[in-house]
Formats: structure tokens, C-alpha cells, sequence
């Protein structure tokens, strides 16, 4: 889904540096649809003067990892073919499990040596599938998505732990520690690019700092 806005709509007029925005949707990658982000997307799209694609991608747990991975690096090679966008000034940006999956694609692009975004613009990514840090165990009474997610069956998702330990993005638990299911393994974030993280001061803070 592409969301765009008329060139100097916001008082800023548009130039050739303007940058063209990849943004992956979360939803826990099982819920959620470009469609859900449509609000959020154009108010990004207005402030930042910047054309977005939004592409859509396969869910889990009928289509596990890798394949929503697949359909979003389709998506940015997409981009690169695309005669109006810059190949060269292209942003990849994310929330959640799509921040995630978002430096996932980075890491993909970096190992088959392919060219990369000029940067990338992360909301709270989910990092760690594993669920290996402290601040998980530490913050968890607190975190109301876990227990209140309405979009998620009660019967079998009632906390992050039993989301992952039933394999809804993967088939094989030991997969949980691929960088590109948990980024947050992988030995370095080194070439990475020009980089915002956007998280909380404490929910998130363990995984930004690693990342940062």
C-alpha cells in the first residue's frame, strides 16, 4: 500500500533528496494489516513529506518464519526497480515485530551483499523472541499487551513466553535464537546505518541499549 501526499501540502516544498519510507507493521506477526496503520501512515507521511509503502505480508502461524521476511525483502527490492524512487535514499522504519523484522531485512541485505537503506527509524522493536533478558522477567507485571491483547486467542497466548514457546513464528524452537528471528543474537550491529530507536525509559531500555 503506498501512502503519499500532494507535493507541498504541509507548507514544506518536496525536493529530489526526499527520501522514500519502507514501513513493516507489527501485530505480534500474527495480527494486524497494512490497513490497520493506514491512520498512523498518513499522519507520517504528512509531517515527514515523505512517500510511504506499506507492503503486506504472510502471517504466522500458517506462514511461519521466513516467509513474511521474503515477502518484505520482495517489497524492498521492489523499491530498488522502482523508476520513481531513489534507490540510494530509501528508509526502512517499523514498530514492534515489524522494527524488528526491519533489522532483520538489514542484517539479510548486509549478508548477500546488497545495497542497504540510508537508515532506519525503529518504534519499541521486538528484538528477543528468546526472551532471554532481565528487564523481561523484571518489567512483565507491568505489561498489559501481554495479558490484555485482544487481537490474540486467550486460550493459548495468555504471556509472551507461551506466544514463542507454541511456535507461531517458527517450527523449530531452536530457531528462536537466529538473528534474524531474534536480531538481538546476532554477534554485531556493526554497518548498520544511521539508526533512531524510539522506546520507553524502562520496558524497552535493555534492548535499545544492546542495539545502540
Amino acid at each position: 500500500m503506498w501512502v503519499d501526499y500532494r507535493e507541498g501540502c504541509n507548507g514544506v516544498p518536496r525536493t529530489t533528496a526526499t527520501p522514500t519510507i519502507l514501513y513493516i507493521h507489527g501485530g505480534f506477526h500474527v495480527a494486524c494489516t497494512t490497513l490497520t496503520y493506514r491512520g498512523l501512515l498518513c499522519k507520517l507521511s504528512r509531517q515527514s513529506d515523505c512517500p510511504i509503502f506499506a507492503p503486506r505480508y504472510r502471517k504466522a502461524p500458517e506462514n511461519p518464519f521466513p516467509l513474511a521476511l521474503e515477502d518484505i525483502l520482495a517489497a524492498f527490492m521492489q523499491l530498488l526497480e522502482d523508476p520513481q524512487v531513489d534507490p540510494n535514499n530509501i528508509i526502512i522504519a517499523g514498530d514492534s515485530s515489524g522494527a524488528g523484522m526491519a533489522v532483520a531485512l538489514r542484517m539479510i541485505l548486509k549478508d548477500a551483499g546488497l545495497p542497504g537503506p540510508a537508515g532506519m527509524l525503529l518504534w519499541y522493536p521486538y528484538l528477543d523472541m528468546t526472551l532471554s533478558l532481565p528487564s523481561v522477567k523484571g518489567n512483565g507485571r507491568w505489561d498489559s499487551n501481554i495479558d490484555y491483547a485482544d487481537f490474540l486467542p486467550n486460550d493459548s497466548t495468555r504471556d509472551l513466553a507461551l506466544y514463542t514457546g507454541d511456535h507461531y513464528y517458527v517450527r523449530d524452537k531452536a530457531l528462536l535464537s537466529h538473528p534474524y528471528v531474534s536480531p538481538l543474537m546476532a554477534d554485531s550491529f556493526g554497518d548498520m546505518g544511521p539508526t533512531l530507536v524510539v522506546s520507553g525509559i524502562e520496558v524497552r531500555e535493555a534492548p535499545r541499549e544492546r542495539v545502540t
